[in-house]
């Protein structure tokens, strides 16, 4: 309630169709069903069993200290189990719904380390236009997409959840698991137990991938495929979001500055070849958080693990 990131709103949204499954966590919680009804539910349902071994596991975990941010993140070389456990406490806890547990651990999750203001006032003496700045201010304080009001069917989330991955990610998992433990220790995602995927509510579950597998000169690198539809009706993350609805790239001037640096360079050294290289940006973007109520729209399963990703991919 107090997380100033991320209010609900009716234009960053996703709603996935409920299922009798969804509905085991408060039949146990509440004790709505007596030890013998819950018992001839286990023995009929493999779900409901397996979603009662998974509630003991989960019961005795203290999950409080995974609020905010990863301690000791930089000596971290493999997943840290203790946080995956945590996390799935936590997902059972809020009843699985993951935009809370997003408002709850908090941390980088929702940028708490950024001042908004500070920076929007800082790019109003730069001169920014209104128009960046409102898009800025929603960026900031609201999270990415702009707009995504979206409603998904169980039979599209069956679909996604039974065709797994894409082969390539069992061709190279240690170049998966690498890059996983990177993002994780960075407080870029959330691990958990990945059988506690189907009871999370709103949640979409999107294949990935290796890709330049076959390339010479480039390192081999993980994809989240949003645009990949396991059959034809299928909807994916790609369908659910609009390029009109996104503010245009702006560059300010950064490409005149450019410009004249290259134009200097060449007038500093006029005979010699210029080469020009460039670096990688994706660090820019995990600066860019997705809104608590489009994360579980935003999940995949990696080496066994169930991941949660809330920034912008």
């Amino acid at each position: 309630m107090d997380q100033p990131f991320g209010k609900d709103n009716l234009t960053q949204c996703f709603y996935a169709e409920p299922a009798f499954r969804h509905t085991f966590v408060l039949l146990l919680k509440t004790g709505f069903l007596s030890n013998s009804d819950w018992a001839t539910l286990v023995a009929a349902d493999p779900a409901a069993l397996l979603f009662s071994q998974l509630f003991d596991q989960c019961a005795a975990v203290d999950f409080p200290p995974l609020q905010g941010y990863p301690q000791h993140w930089k000596c971290e070389t493999e997943v840290n189990q203790s946080r995956v456990a945590m996390t799935s406490a936590v997902l059972l806890h809020f009843n699985g719904l993951v935009a809370d547990v997003v408002r709850w651990v908090g941390g980088p999750h929702v940028a708490a380390h950024r001042s908004s203001a500070d920076i929007l006032t800082h790019w109003v003496t730069c001169g920014a236009p209104p128009d960046l700045l409102t898009d800025l201010s929603r960026v900031f304080n609201s999270g990415v997409p702009a707009v995504c009001n979206i409603s998904a069917t169980e039979a599209n989330f069956q679909a996604y959840y039974d065709y797994g991955n894409h082969s390539t990610v069992a061709l190279e998992p240690t170049k998966t698991y690498q890059a996983l433990v990177k993002d994780n220790r960075k407080g870029y995602t959330l691990l958990f137990d990945q059988r506690l995927i189907p009871f999370l509510l709103h949640c979409h579950v999107t294949p990935q991938g290796i890709v330049d597998l076959e390339t010479l000169f480039k390192n081999l690198r993980p994809i989240f495929d949003s645009s990949f539809r396991p059959q034809v009706w299928c909807f994916s993350i790609n369908d659910w979001t609009n390029k009109c609805t996104e503010p245009p790239l702006t560059f300010a001037r950064a490409k005149m500055e450019f410009m004249i640096w290259l134009y200097n360079l060449r007038v500093t050294y006029p005979w010699l070849e210029i080469y020009i290289c460039d670096d990688d940006v994706s660090g820019a973007f995990r600066q860019i958080k997705c809104h608590p109520n489009l994360v579980g729209m935003h999940t995949s399963r990696q080496c066994d693990l169930g991941v949660h990703i809330p920034i912008q991919l």
